[in-house]
């Protein structure tokens, strides 16, 4: 009987340990205690020992760590129903010399009594100091929750396989469900998550972190909350592997390396991954961190990236979105939200070889550039395909703040508008092309101060490309130029697009800029042979730096006030009047006509571009045409001889001569025919009249235009002084001022503004006859002045002329 009592009684005891509690009571630091002394358990909290020989390790018993605890576990298998670390404390797990890879298996399926409970403020370290493994592995169907943190750390010599971790079960289709609430943290010398399961059994909540602060190895594959943070930290020389499942989700992605050692690695995101919180590259050491894979297999693709949230690179980060050294892959990189570039570098492609593929960084909140590079490191070049573009693609009002270039060394790097609501420049910003090509386009908003500077001095259709009347710059714009083609600037205002045209005067490179204005200009007074100018818009057109060129307008619709007899031309703002700066025919259209055209393009002259320009009109054959020279003297007492120079293509028809005693009315005396290749000319009038003879030439070229030259006088049998012309007279610095003197003497010239105030006086001594005497204008401030010469207490004559 007292036989069967005992075992009966051991039955009892063997039962109830199967189902019991063990708290820890053992150390907390030192060299631990260990996991099978019984003198480091209790059944109840800070209670007694249990019996000698007892620990915890049966699939009904539980474990709880709610007072500081440092652990060996030294027995090889340990099964328990469930773990628990609360009490805000921190239960440290370790495996040292004597262990032969542990590993703690937690079988609870219960949603309440869970296998693994991780407390707030709470913590739980799993460590190896030897080179073996040690596992925590979840049974099938179990469950746990981490409100705390579970840390993974090991010391120098864990390699391979080897190290702390956890085990999920291998199937699928099971019910296993951890919630990471709090952080979950893997330490160098650690072994990674068994990483082809993962995102059916781990769920990354609202808050919680997963922290790789490793080199190398691979992160779980997960369920992320968009609140959820994957950090990647302290990696040297191996980047780990961000895993994803079937659905490639991330929350957010924060990558912190300021221990990065090699030049350049790549994350390797996988293809049509979706990081729906925010990306933050805190630093790479000055290491180049490439975020796509590069492209594979016999098929090209194209990867998209997408980030809902913000997209941030600080410190000292270099990133690059990809680097397709093979046409296998382009690249299309979205943010949802705002992007933040600072840091030291950022390429949208690091590629230096492949001249087709296309990288696109599509932004739908606000372009932040506070630092560092923005461009790419490729030099390839492309007329045909855009291989760097910087898209705006919001849908709701967006701006660029830069520190001044989004750009690479061959300007190959595109700003895309494809946004209807607009994009507005808060600094200004240089960039390689332009483009409005897109689904949504939209006005790029400039300013004077803020303006857009087009750096490629390509011609070619994709440096400004598909401006139209829904795309187009709205403000101040610059383009950069190496050659004597036409130079277009999408400029426009309020919802009208109206481009300008610059032809470089030569190969130099050099500087313009434009802005339109769809209003009149406040001055609308004109200089003859003017008779008005548009009162509906004008465009300011300045050479920042570089050579002279041709401005070319293009009329859309009738211009108010011109008649069918009148002709179009480009006319410039000068001082206090509009001026005819139309050209003579070389190299482009000169005139539009007749007045009442409503289409048609416009060429000033060669010029030193810094006016406002708009559309000015007058009578067609008082339009002057600019001669090489237009010169005269006397031969007898009843003639004299005209001898001019035309300018080497000149496509002049026929040459009138006309003459005047009154400098008013005109009449013929001749005509001389031109000649293809014959560029000088004379006429001898064998009529000259007694008194002041006054001459000039109607011209008319192979196109019907007329215009007239400038003014040479003859004097015969009679003594004065007279300024005869002053060339130019729209004077940018030097002119020469023709004199025709009856006697040698002193002649007195007085320049005066249109007040009458003397602001220039000069003594010159003359000759007998025709002469020049030449000016350096250009310490006058712009405006309208005249000239007055006085000889012998006797005025010579006036002469007005502007300086621009």
């Amino acid at each position: 009987m007292k036989k069967f009592y005992g075992v009966f009684l051991c039955l009892i005891l063997s039962y109830v340990g199967n189902t019991q509690t063990y708290y820890w009571i053992g150390p907390s630091g030192g060299a631990g205690g260990d996991w099978n002394n019984n003198a480091n358990w209790s059944l109840s909290s800070g209670g007694p020992a249990v019996g000698a020989g007892v620990f915890p390790n049966g699939v009904g018993q539980s474990v709880v760590f709610d007072q500081p605890a440092l652990v060996k576990v030294n027995v090889e298998s340990i099964n328990l129903s469930t773990l628990t670390v609360t009490n805000s404390t921190t239960a440290k797990l370790f495996v040292g010399t004597g262990s032969t890879a542990p590993n703690i298996t937690l079988n609870s399926t219960s949603a309440v009594s869970q296998a693994l409970s991780i407390g707030t403020g709470s913590r739980l370290e799993d460590s190896c100091a030897i080179n073996i493994p040690f596992t925590v592995t979840f049974a099938n169907d179990t469950k746990a929750t981490v409100n705390g943190t579970w840390y993974f750390s090991g010391a120098a010599g864990v390699i391979g396989a080897n190290g702390a971790t956890i085990v999920l079960p291998a199937a699928s289709g099971l019910t296993n469900r951890i919630d990471i609430n709090g952080t979950l943290q893997f330490e160098d010398n650690t072994l990674s998550f068994n990483s082809t399961v993962g995102q059916e059994y781990v769920f990354f909540n609202s808050g919680s972190f997963y922290v790789h602060d490793r080199n190398g190895g691979n992160t779980p594959r997960a369920t992320w909350n968009t609140n959820a943070t994957l950090r990647l930290s302290n990696f040297t020389s191996t980047v780990p592997t961000v895993n994803v499942g079937s659905v490639p989700e991330l929350g957010n992605l924060v990558i912190d390396c300021s221990t990065l050692s090699v030049a350049t690695v790549s994350l390797a995101l996988a293809n049509n991954l979706i990081i729906k919180g925010n990306l933050e590259v805190l630093n790479t050491n000055n290491r180049t961190l490439i975020l796509a894979t590069n492209g594979t297999g016999a098929t090209p693709i194209t990867a998209t990236y997408t980030v809902n949230g913000n997209f941030t690179v600080s410190g000292t980060s270099r990133v690059a979105l990809a680097n397709a050294s093979t046409v296998q892959k382009a690249v299309d990189f979205q943010v949802n939200g705002n992007v933040n570039i600072g840091g030291t570098s950022f390429d949208i492609q690091l590629s230096n070889t492949v001249a087709s593929n296309t990288a696109i960084f599509r932004i739908a909140g606000n372009l932040n550039h506070t630092a560092g590079t923005f461009g790419s490191a490729g030099s390839v070049t492309n007329t045909s395909t855009d291989l760097y573009v910087v898209e705006m693609d919001g849908s709701t009002p967006q701006t660029i703040t830069s520190t001044g270039i989004i750009n690479n060394a061959t300007d190959e790097v595109t700003l895309r508008i494809n946004n209807a609501a607009g994009v507005t420049l808060n600094s200004p910003l240089t960039v390689g092309k332009i483009s409005f090509n897109s689904a949504g386009s939209g006005l790029l908003n400039t300013s004077s101060i803020n303006y857009l500077t087009i750096n490629n001095t390509g011609t070619h259709s994709l440096v400004v490309n598909g401006a139209s009347s829904t795309g187009f710059v709205r403000g101040r714009v610059r383009r950069r130029t190496a050659s004597t083609v036409a130079y277009t600037f999408p400029t426009g205002k309020g919802a009208v697009y109206e481009p300008c045209v610059v032809r470089p005067s030569s190969a130099t490179v050099s500087v313009y800029e434009a802005e339109y204005f769809n209003t009149s200009f406040p001055d609308l007074s004109v200089i003859f042979p003017l008779s008005g100018v548009s009162n509906q818009e004008y465009w300011f057109i300045n050479t920042v730096s570089g050579v002279s060129g041709f401005v070319e307008l293009t009329l859309n619709s009738a211009l108010a006030g011109a008649t069918g007899s009148d002709g179009i031309v480009v006319a410039a703002y000068v001082g206090s009047d509009w001026v005819n700066y139309s050209s003579n025919g070389a190299g482009g259209a000169a005139v539009i006509s007749p007045g009442t055209a409503t289409s048609g393009t416009t060429r000033s002259q060669d010029v030193t571009i810094a006016n406002n320009f708009t559309f000015g009109y007058g009578i067609l054959g008082t339009l002057p045409v600019k001669l090489i020279s237009f010169e005269g003297r006397k031969l007898t007492a009843s003639s004299a001889q005209l001898n001019w120079t035309v300018s080497a293509g000149s496509n002049a028809a026929s040459f009138e001569l006309l003459r005047s005693t009154d400098a008013s009315q005109y009449s013929k005396v001749g005509s001389v025919s031109a000649t293809d290749r014959l560029y000088s000319y004379n006429y001898t009038d064998n009529t000259l009249p007694t008194g002041v003879s006054y001459y000039r030439l109607r011209i008319t070229d192979k196109d019907g235009i007329v215009t007239l030259s400038p003014v040479v006088v003859i004097q015969n049998g009679v003594k004065k002084t007279l300024l005869t012309s002053l060339v130019p007279t729209i004077v940018s610095s030097n002119a020469t001022l023709n004199i025709n003197a009856a006697e040698t003497g002193k002649l007195a010239l007085t320049v005066t503004d249109l007040y009458g105030r003397v602001i220039q006086q000069y003594n010159v001594q003359i000759r007998e006859g025709n002469q020049q005497v030449q000016f350096n204008f250009s310490n006058l401030p712009a405006g309208t002045y005249q000239i007055t010469g006085w000889m012998n207490q006797q005025q010579t004559g006036s002469i007005r002329f502007i300086r621009q």
